[in-house]
């Protein structure tokens, strides 16, 4: 699974929850949700939706500036029309508008394992890392 799945579902608002410990989350939440109370969340590290009680984390809204998207061209198995696979990332620092950031990660297999599996291969050269606009 990847992120869209928690976006199609409605958890379109990213949060990172850290909690006493010093374990952090980096999270998609349903907008409006009650951080008080205990609430699902989509875990974008983990890939999984979870549960958390509110109480015992320290909630920040993810500023967009902070925010890249990373943009792959990939073929399908049987070599049809590529497609263009969307990932979107916390950078943890806030990022100059039109900044390149160095890639978090080496191989389309890091990213999406599922479509490797599959059959899908990235296109060489065609990573693009873009700053999100607030």
């Amino acid at each position: 699974m990847t992120d869209n799945v928690a976006i199609l579902a409605g958890f379109t608002s990213e949060i990172e929850a850290c909690n006493d410990i010093g374990q952090c989350l980096a999270l998609l939440v349903e907008p409006g949700t009650d951080y008080d109370a205990t609430f699902k969340a989509w875990d974008m590290d983990g890939q999984q939706f979870i549960r958390l009680n509110g109480w015992l984390w320290t909630v920040e809204a993810v500023a967009d500036h902070r925010k890249v998207e990373l943009a792959i061209q990939c073929v399908p198995p049987g070599g049809d029309a590529p497609a263009t696979f969307l990932f979107r990332r916390n950078v943890g620092r806030p990022v100059r508008e039109g900044e390149l950031v160095s890639p978090t990660y080496s191989s389309l297999a890091d990213l999406h394992p599922w479509a490797v599996a599959n059959g899908w291969a990235a296109v060489p050269g065609s990573w693009e890392y873009r700053h999100i606009a607030a």
